[in-house]
């Protein structure tokens, strides 16, 4: 869809729709990448639910005819055309001169590479197709294609998921237009910071110039207004956690550098897959399945699981916030005392969470037909339960030691008074 093609549909709505035509564009962005994933009517399902999650604060501003109108040109002017190309993309990848991406990305580190290609999140590299002088990445493992603005990468470095988008044409190292922003590679106190470096001297944004030395390549921080540039490591800056000095290693900003959290808490809450803990610590009884779980006293919303690189989360639909499943704080429903997600050493909380959590009754489905919701369904009950038999192995294990060396502590008693 051409820029002129947009100005002529968004001149056919009004102020309000326009709004509402650009969050639906947004959603749509961000759910091509399953294209050839979900049957029309899923996909269309899934969209509707995104939006719905997106303005659920906004709701009752737009009325059914405006909705009804903008997913009409969803469908009509984006989604069959796009499907049509993900179709002839999915064909090619039988080819035997197949081309793989091998391009530029703002990348999640300087290591990030696999041998000089980038990897989709499932492992794979990605299959490089140029349509209408637009480029699409398809990954012929899973199926999934990206538009070349919002790509699903993986750093094979430090294992982590993470959104980028292409960069057409090679950095110009001469060229000052054609520079990324620089931000800091590794915060003060493990801080997570997305924001841009700033000149010290007339607070303007620096960029990130990279320049080839001796075989060697040397990044500086440029500022364009002042003309001049550092090296990372002169530069100090204070702590927004702490108010101290540090220094740190600079890398390319990337805005789409939380995209994954963000997607992750979206389907997370769109999937209402309920999340439940393992056990809690009092002596409240009921049925894990037949009681919703809230965030905290102060934050009623509701609880459901996610996964985030690999990891099993929790999140809040009411406040968005969200946490890993392994650690997180539970809040008793009835006594509102609290309970971190870990096995404690009694063979009593062993006994109830065996009792507790079935395979039936540990997670609620809203639609069991999904098959995204049948698969991370599995997933968690298997890892839940796989936790479950490792922790009491273990907690076995060790009042087994205990006991080997209070005996040891008697006998060397007894030695001790028979000399």
């Amino acid at each position: 869809m051409t820029e002129k093609e947009n100005l002529l549909i968004t001149s056919l709505l009004s102020i309000e729709e326009k709004k509402l035509f650009k969050k639906y564009l947004e959603e749509y962005n961000d759910l091509f990448h399953k294209i050839l994933l979900l049957s029309s009517s899923e996909f269309i399902h899934k969209l509707i639910s995104l939006v719905e999650y997106a303005l659920r604060l906004k709701n009752n501003k737009y009325s059914k005819k405006s909705k009804e109108k903008i997913e009409e040109i969803i469908i009509e002017k984006y989604y069959k055309i796009d499907y049509e190309i993900s179709q002839k993309i999915k064909l090619k990848k039988n080819e035997i001169n197949k081309e793989y991406f091998k391009g530029e990305i703002i990348p999640h580190c300087d290591k990030d590479k696999l041998n000089n290609y980038y990897i989709h999140s499932c492992g794979e590299k990605f299959i490089k197709n140029e349509i209408d002088k637009k480029i699409f990445l398809f990954c012929e493992k899973c199926d999934m294609i990206y538009k070349e603005n919002l790509i699903k990468f993986k750093c094979a470095e430090n294992n982590i998921e993470f959104y980028s988008k292409l960069i057409r044409n090679d950095i110009n190292k001469n060229n000052e237009d054609d520079l990324p922003y620089a931000t800091w590679a590794k915060y003060h106190c493990n801080a997570v910071i997305n924001d841009l470096m700033k000149c010290q001297k007339c607070s303007n944004n620096l960029f990130l110039l990279k320049k080839v030395l001796k075989n060697s390549e040397k990044k500086y921080l440029y500022c364009k207004k002042c003309k001049k540039a550092w090296y990372p490591s002169f530069l100090q800056w204070e702590c927004l956690i702490c108010k101290k000095l540090f220094t740190c290693d600079a890398k390319a900003y990337n805005p789409l550098e939380f995209k994954t959290i963000k997607i992750c808490i979206k389907e997370a809450i769109v999937n209402k897959i309920k999340a439940v803990p393992q056990y809690l610590e009092c002596n409240c009884e009921f049925n894990f399945s037949e009681i919703n779980f809230f965030h905290k006293v102060n934050c009623r919303g509701e609880l459901f699981f996610g996964e985030l690189n690999g990891k099993k989360t929790v999140v809040c639909d009411k406040c968005d916030s969200i946490g890993f499943y392994d650690g997180y704080i539970w809040t008793c429903p009835i006594c509102l005392k609290k309970t971190k997600n870990k096995i404690i050493d009694n063979n009593k909380h062993y006994n109830n969470i065996n009792n507790n959590i079935e395979t039936k009754s540990m997670i609620h489905l809203n639609n069991p037909k999904e098959e995204n919701n049948k698969i991370l369904y599995n997933k968690i009950n298997h890892s839940i339960n796989n936790n479950i038999n490792d922790n009491i192995n273990d907690n076995k294990n060790e009042k087994q030691k205990d006991k080997d060396n209070i005996s040891m502590s008697k006998i060397r008693i007894r030695n001790k008074y028979k000399m």
